[in-house]
């Protein structure tokens, strides 16, 4: 009767347990990914702040032409570089969404399994001593 019980219960939370292992990878898996969008987008302003202070120096020696081509070809990387970073915050919001979808995924499945956990301690006893 006991091993009945335990393989029920095995056979009827083991996939949800499973699905719950899975969430919770696929929750370290986003963290994991967000951390490298939010280095990629330190490296994306770094290099923002270096083209900020090139064109400031080519501002001061706007003399020549062959300057100002090259100012506005600085400018037009510095549209990219932002268009860029627009596009990482873009990609940071949608993972922070579906980390918030997952999570309540989570939560309710743990809580579908809540109840039936808690009821597993005092049906092993009463299997135990009957």
């Amino acid at each position: 009767m006991k091993q009945l019980f335990i393989f029920n219960v095995c056979s009827l939370y083991l996939p949800l347990l499973l699905l719950l292992l899975l969430l919770l990878l696929l929750l370290l898996l986003l963290l994991l990914l967000q951390l490298l969008l939010l280095m990629l987008m330190v490296v994306v302003l770094l290099l923002l702040l270096l083209l900020l202070l090139l064109l400031l120096l080519l501002l001061l020696l706007l003399l020549l032409l062959l300057l100002l081509l090259l100012l506005l070809l600085l400018l037009l990387l510095l549209l990219l570089l932002l268009l860029l970073l627009l596009l990482l915050l873009l990609l940071l919001l949608l993972l922070e969404l579906l980390q918030l979808l997952l999570l309540l995924l989570l939560l309710l499945l743990l809580l579908l399994l809540l109840p039936p956990l808690l009821l597993l301690p005092t049906t092993a006893v009463a299997l135990f001593f009957k």
